[in-house]
């Protein structure tokens, strides 16, 4: 074969090489294929390869949108991308006849991407990226605090059966670095930044960031233990003066970001009591502050796009504050106390947004209540707007069917456009691919393809990812669904309802879910692709993982809270024993620091969280 880059760039570049691999990989015959961009900012690209006549084009609307073409074509192939790395690509037979295929796409959603959370590794973060235009994915933003993320996996915090690894911030640096090639290379969009920029402010005086500490119940101290939880007194002038500064540092040391987030703290109820704060909301102080940011960046020559959060308290917009130039920012929509039992658009507005109450006010939980917040907001800001939310962040590890979660992020990508919304940036654990990569898929077409059908995609994906013999595997996960309700560790179910659980639970019903798929299974890792076979002892996996998850709750909502945090420890200790085969798809440090609360275990939390070992780990 003969590939042609007609449009220089490092994506069509890739483009070639990925195709001259796939056509090595299946024997293809002789073809003149062309690769070509526009320079659109919209993603959208067509294929027009004719086999019998030996020629062929991709030509995509920018140069990612050809790499984005090239994987589609070879999913037309017979190519699946399941998840990250190598072990999750399904590599087909030949085709028995080499047809001509033509088709065209275009995205319905303009940003479509995530923002990498949890504990990862240099190589998942690689992975991850690699494997985003696979899915048609366009933006990753790595956020401040970035170190955390790659502490928590080196030092395998959480998992004691792992020894720690040395990883420093030279190593952080490193590995951010190849990340923003690697973005590059395909063309992705990169994000970068969020909190921190207070308390780095204040770097060349610790003492002083004290004494600007937020005013509250009449002391002015750190919240919660952390800076980064921390408000100041906005209304001083030097903590604006000093915020701007590292605002302006930040993009300077930052050249390549598309995207620049300018946040306030991280945390809520924390807002500044003192007799000049309390004359303006929080979101005037911090559309203030924005205003005063974005002059000094324009001065500087930052030509990106300014990113602001609606989270917490400034949910409430500015009632005086006006945008000088709303063009030059991005609403950034954190729906971060709404439920993920139903779609975030499942109803209208409510049109209610409360009376502000300074660090009283409770959050929405509803979608119709928070989507009221941002139709108010609308009134004040006319520019881009995305979501920013959080379902594979916590509520991953909080159900067992994989289903209800994938149902609900993918009513809310193709809801985006019709409630005004450009994109959606998934705040998530970057190894969120266990039990399956269901949920991830099904975000990622929902993004792109907004007519998409839900029901379509799942069915689509259990094909690929199990094979032939994939209708066991999708009634598996359909039971659990059924039988494990996701609402019941969101906190939205009675007491009446948790002790009729805790009855179903004790008769073992979650043995015989697991006993119903074993034939299936033990098929399933007989099959020739390495990636369906992953795919089935997975699905093993979850067995094992259900039962003990399911004996832990049943002897909580019994009232053994004792034999409640024996079969805990249990539980965990299965997750910290498979964490290595699973690592790319399984973060155990979030799963455990995520379910001790949800289950309600939190007083034991030292013993759940630091202990392993105890008992016989191989029986697990």
């Amino acid at each position: 074969m003969n590939i042609t880059v007609l449009t220089p760039a490092p994506p069509l570049e890739l483009a070639a090489r990925e195709l001259e691999r796939a056509f090595s990989l299946l024997n293809a015959p002789d073809i003149e294929l062309t690769l070509s961009a526009d320079n659109s900012e919209s993603d959208g690209f067509a294929v027009d390869v004719n086999f019998p006549a030996g020629f062929g084009a991709i030509k995509g609307s920018n140069p990612r949108s050809v790499l984005f073409g090239c994987y589609a074509f070879l999913k037309k192939l017979g190519f699946a991308y399941l998840r990250p790395g190598r072990d999750g690509e399904v590599i087909p037979d030949p085709p028995e006849k080499w047809e001509y295929i033509r088709f065209y796409e275009q995205a319905d959603t303009p940003c479509r991407g995530c923002c990498a959370e949890g504990a990862y590794s240099r190589e998942n973060l690689l992975d991850f990226i690699d494997w985003m235009p696979k899915v048609k994915l366009n933006t990753l933003f790595l956020e401040t605090h970035n170190f955390l993320s790659f502490e928590r996996w080196y030092s395998h915090s959480g998992n004691p059966l792992l020894n720690a690894e040395k990883f420093d911030r030279d190593d952080v640096r490193r590995a951010e670095d190849d990340a923003r090639a690697e973005l590059a290379k395909r063309g992705l969009m990169f994000q970068c930044k969020g909190h921190g920029a207070l308390e780095e402010s204040w770097a060349d005086d610790p003492e002083g960031l004290k004494r600007h500490y937020a005013l509250i119940n009449g002391k002015r101290s750190q919240w919660h233990g952390r800076d980064v939880y921390t408000q100041l007194c906005y209304s001083n002038p030097e903590v604006r003066e000093r915020f701007k500064r590292r605002i302006v540092e930040w993009a300077e040391e930052n050249p390549d970001a598309d995207v620049l987030h300018v946040w306030l703290s991280d945390h809520h109820h924390n807002h500044c009591e003192c007799e000049k704060c309390i004359v303006q909301r929080p979101s005037d102080w911090y559309v203030t502050m924005l205003n005063e940011a974005d002059k000094a960046l324009r001065a500087a020559g930052f030509r990106g796009k300014i990113a602001f959060v609606v989270y917490y308290e400034t949910l409430w917009p500015p009632v005086k504050a006006k945008f000088d130039h709303p063009e030059n920012f991005i609403l950034y929509f954190c729906p971060v106390s709404r439920t993920y039992t139903t779609s975030l658009f499942s109803e209208s507005p409510s049109g209610k947004v409360p009376e502000f109450l300074r660090n009283i006010s409770p959050f929405p939980v509803s979608g119709a209540d928070n989507l009221s917040f941002i139709e108010a907001w609308k009134k004040v800001f006319p520019g881009a707007c995305f979501v920013f939310d959080y379902h594979y962040m916590w509520d991953v590890h909080k159900e067992r069917s994989s289903r209800a979660l994938a149902r609900i992020i993918h009513a809310d990508a193709v809801s985006l456009g019709k409630n005004g919304f450009t994109g959606l940036v998934n705040c998530m654990n970057l190894r969120a691919f266990f039990p399956n990569a269901l949920g991830m898929n099904a975000m990622a077409c929902g993004l792109w393809d907004n007519s998409s059908v839900f029901e379509t995609v799942e069915e689509e994906y259990f094909r690929q990812a199990y094979g032939k013999n994939y209708l066991p595997a999708m009634e598996y996960f359909r039971e659990v669904e059924k039988f494990f309700p996701a609402q019941i560790l969101r906190g939205e179910v009675s007491g009446a309802e948790k002790k009729a659980a805790a009855q179903l639970l004790a008769e073992k019903k979650a043995a015989r879910i697991a006993d119903s798929v074993k034939t299936a299974v033990e098929q399933g890792k007989q099959e020739s692709s390495p990636a369906v076979r992953k795919s089935w002892r997975q699905l093993e996996l979850h067995n094992k993982e259900l039962i003990l998850f399911c004996d832990t709750l049943a002897k909580l909502w019994s009232g053994d809270f004792n034999g409640a945090v024996n079969a805990a420890e249990k539980l965990f200790n299965w997750a910290r024993k498979y964490e290595p085969e699973e690592q790319s798809c399984f973060d155990v440090y979030e799963y455990i620091m995520t379910l001790i609360p949800a289950m309600g275990l939190s007083t034991a939390r030292e013993q759940l969280f630091r202990a392993a070992g105890s008992g016989d780990l191989g029986a697990l």
